[in-house]
C-alpha cells in the first residue's frame, strides 16, 4: 500500500502537469479535465467490483489484484506518448520540441509557442530561491491553500465513507454499498459537464458556483443532523447534489488550475508543493472525519461547510482566471505582480 500510495502520488502530480504542457491554451481546461474524468470512472469500476466481491472470502485481497490490469495498460500505453515540448526545450532538444508542437497544433502554433517557451527560459534558474520571488510566492500560495481547501471541503468524507454516512441514516449495508456505485455514476456525469463548460466559462467563475453549491447542501446535513433528522432519502439525495457540485466545477477545475499556475522553469518542483499538500489534508480527513462523525456529527458537516465557504472567498479574492492563455502568458501575469513589488 505504502509503494502503491508513492506511485499514485507521482502519477497524481505528472499527469495534469503533462497534459497542461502538451495541451494548446484554447483547451487546456478540456483535457486537463479528463484525467479527472479518467479518476471518476476508475471510481466507479472500484465502487462496483468492491459490490461484486463484498462476500468473497479474503475479498481485500481481491479488490487489490483488480488493479493489476489497468496498471499495466498505463505502463504499456506511456511508451507511445510523446515527451513534453518544454521539458525538451529545457534539456537542450529544441527541434524535437518544435516536433512535438508542430505535431500537435501544426507550424504555426508551434513557431509561435517555441519563442513564448524560449523567453520563459531566458533568466537563469536559481533553484528553490525561485520559489522566493514575490510573484512566484503569490502563485505557490494560490496553489497550497486550493490544495488545504479541496480536501477539507469534504469531498474524501463523502467519497471514502458514503456507505458508513447512508448506514448512519438507516440504509442497510447491501443498499449502502450499492448506493456508492450511484454515487460515483454522479461523478463520472457532472465530471462531463466541466469537461463542456471550463474552456467556456473560465475557471474562475466554475470554482466558485461549485464552492457555493458545496457550502449550501454541507450546511444542509448538518441542520438535518442537529435536527436529529439525519435518515432517509434526502441525506442521500444531499450527498448526490454535492458531488454534482463539486464534480462540475471543482475536482477537474482545481488540477487544471494547479498544472497552470507556475513558470516552465519551476513548475515540477513549485507543483509538487500543492500536490503534496492535498495528499497530506486527505490523509488528515480521511483519518479524522469517522472519529468526529461519530462523536460530533454536527460540528463536522458544519466544519465542512466553513471549509466550502473558505474556499468561495478565497477564489473570489486572490485566484487568477487563466481560461485560454498559454502557459507563458500566465507566467508573465505572474512576473509582474513582481515586478510590481
Amino acid at each position: 500500500r505504502f509503494c502503491g500510495g508513492l506511485a499514485v502520488g507521482a502519477i497524481s502530480m505528472l499527469s495534469p502537469m503533462y497534459i497542461a504542457e502538451i495541451a494548446p491554451a484554447n483547451v487546456r481546461g478540456r483535457f486537463t479535465s479528463l484525467y479527472q474524468l479518467s479518476i471518476t470512472i476508475g471510481i466507479v469500476i472500484s465502487y462496483f467490483i468492491n459490490y461484486l466481491l463484498r462476500d468473497a472470502p479474503h475479498n481485500w485481497r481481491w479488490m487489490f489484484v483488480t488493479g493489476v490490469l489497468p496498471s499495466l495498460l498505463f505502463l504499456t500505453m506511456l511508451f507511445f506518448v510523446p515527451e513534453s515540448p518544454r521539458f525538451l526545450f529545457k534539456i537542450g532538444k529544441e527541434t524535437a520540441a518544435f516536433k512535438v508542437l508542430r505535431d500537435i497544433g501544426g507550424e504555426e502554433l508551434a513557431k509561435r509557442e517555441l519563442e513564448e517557451i524560449r523567453g520563459s527560459y531566458a533568466e537563469a534558474l536559481n533553484g528553490f530561491a525561485e520559489l522566493n520571488r514575490p510573484g512566484i510566492r503569490r502563485a505557490l500560495l494560490v496553489g497550497f491553500v486550493l490544495a488545504v481547501l479541496v480536501q477539507i471541503s469534504g469531498i474524501n468524507a463523502i467519497i471514502d465513507y458514503a456507505p458508513r454516512i447512508l448506514q448512519t441514516a438507516g440504509w442497510k449495508i447491501d443498499a449502502a454499498l450499492f448506493s456508492t456505485f450511484g454515487l460515483g455514476i454522479v461523478n463520472v456525469v457532472f465530471t462531463l459537464v466541466s469537461v463542456y463548460t471550463v474552456d467556456r466559462t473560465g475557471r474562475k467563475p466554475l470554482y466558485i458556483v461549485g464552492s457555493i453549491g458545496m457550502t449550501v447542501t454541507l450546511l444542509l446535513l448538518a441542520i438535518l443532523t442537529w435536527a436529529n433528522a439525519f435518515t432517509g432519502l434526502f441525506v442521500f439525495v444531499l450527498c448526490i447534489l454535492y458531488l454534482m457540485f463539486f464534480s462540475s466545477c471543482i475536482g477537474p477545475v482545481f488540477w487544471t488550475l494547479i498544472s497552470e499556475l507556475f513558470p516552465n522553469r519551476i513548475r515540477g518542483m513549485a507543483m509538487s508543493i500543492p500536490v503534496f499538500t492535498q495528499w497530506f489534508f486527505n490523509a488528515i480527513v480521511v483519518l479524522l472525519f469517522p472519529w468526529m462523525f461519530h462523536h460530533a456529527a454536527t460540528l463536522s458537516w458544519g466544519l465542512l461547510a466553513l471549509m466550502a465557504l473558505a474556499q468561495v472567498l478565497f477564489t473570489w479574492l486572490w485566484v487568477p482566471e487563466t481560461k485560454g492563455k498559454s502557459l507563458e502568458q500566465i507566467e508573465h501575469f505572474w512576473h509582474q505582480q513582481d515586478t510590481a513589488r
